[in-house]
């Protein structure tokens, strides 16, 4: 038996701020020092198939798969496994999906998606949902990982959320988090991925953990502390999580606008 180690990491515009900045150096060095099996990245800006792939080779990964989003908002997955697309999604989507099999063995196949969803409208998420749903309905695995900067908000967290005034302070945060009668938080996209079966890896932890902000904490849209980021699996995978979290620490405070999340499983 091994550890299926699994980061997903939104890591802010292509990890590049000025020709002087070393953002992009030390994300890959702390990507390295995880030792993941599969690492998910969003917002890959700037980058084409072949810059992920050698990128990726700094964390030791020999294997990679890249989504060229027409938003300029770019998705890979890497792995130290062999990896095989199974398909990309564009069509209904603001960013996109990108769907894998890591291959193990020649019996072991482990599927994975790493996603970007909506940036502005909870309802509009909850569609995106449902299309990645749809999809992976339509592949023989059965053993599924989703991860990535899912924009939504998990009834899970509700009492960290009861000041819901910090959330209409301007159009676009209610928008973005509120259903649309602007009462309430909408907690729907989460509660569909769960109600098909896919388990919130973090779900279960004692204590309130956030993905936004950090300390670099540029965007406005992360009005208070939340978690935004995932990792999801299906249910068959519960008995086999060994470890979940939001890796927090003096280097992820500057790395990214968003902490990278991890969930390990023993496989």
């Amino acid at each position: 038996m091994s550890d299926f180690k699994v980061v997903a990491y939104n890591i802010f515009e292509g990890g590049i701020d000025t020709s002087e900045s070393n953002r992009l150096n030390a994300i890959a060095a702390y990507l390295k020092s995880q030792n993941p099996t599969a690492v998910i990245l969003t917002e890959l800006n700037h980058f084409d198939s072949l810059q992920f792939s050698n990128f990726a080779t700094q964390w030791n990964h020999s294997y990679s798969v890249f989504l060229n989003a027409s938003t300029g908002f770019h998705l890979g997955i890497s792995s130290s496994f062999p990896l095989f697309e199974l398909a990309q999604i564009r069509h209904g989507m603001h960013h996109g999906a990108l769907l894998v099999h890591v291959n193990l063995d020649n019996q072991t196949k482990i599927g994975l998606v790493g996603t970007h969803l909506n940036p502005h409208s909870a309802n509009a998420r909850t569609m995106e949902a449902k299309l990645i749903v749809d999809q992976l309905e339509k592949q023989d695995s059965k053993d599924w990982i989703i991860g990535g900067d899912l924009n939504s908000l998990s009834e899970s967290d509700s009492a960290h959320y009861q000041q819901i005034q910090k959330f209409t302070t301007t159009d676009k945060l209610k928008a973005k988090f509120l259903t649309s009668d602007g009462n309430s938080i909408d907690y729907t996209t989460i509660q569909h991925f769960i109600q098909q079966g896919y388990m919130d890896t973090l779900q279960k932890s004692s204590t309130f953990q956030s993905s936004v902000p950090t300390k670099l904490d540029i965007d406005p849209m992360h009005a208070l502390s939340m978690r935004l980021d995932y990792i999801l699996a299906t249910t068959n995978l519960t008995d086999k999580l060994t470890e979940a979290s939001v890796l927090k620490n003096e280097q992820t405070e500057f790395l990214s606008d968003h902490y990278p999340v991890m969930a390990s499983f023993r496989m």
